[in-house]
């Protein structure tokens, strides 16, 4: 099993330049995306190993399924 990674904010700057850093090393990434879906999706179909999930950081119980999505998709 691949080690995974949760990156909030990853479809733009350092947070996306983070998540296709590791995408290339061959770890599973799963980041958090507010507003950029097509970004979001645009990654999605680049990358097999990798889910994109719209979330509000700022609100705990989004947050909370955005982990378990995670684990659900890449395992504990």
């Amino acid at each position: 099993m691949n080690q995974t990674v949760f990156i909030t904010g990853g479809t733009r700057g350092i947070g996306r330049k983070i998540a296709e850093c590791f995408l290339n090393k061959g770890y599973n990434v799963a980041i958090t995306f507010e507003k950029s879906e097509e970004i979001a999706h645009e990654m999605k179909s680049k990358y097999k190993n990798f889910i994109a999930i719209k979330c509000d950081v700022a609100n705990s119980e989004e947050v909370n399924l955005a982990v378990k999505e995670c684990t659900k998709t890449f395992g504990g």
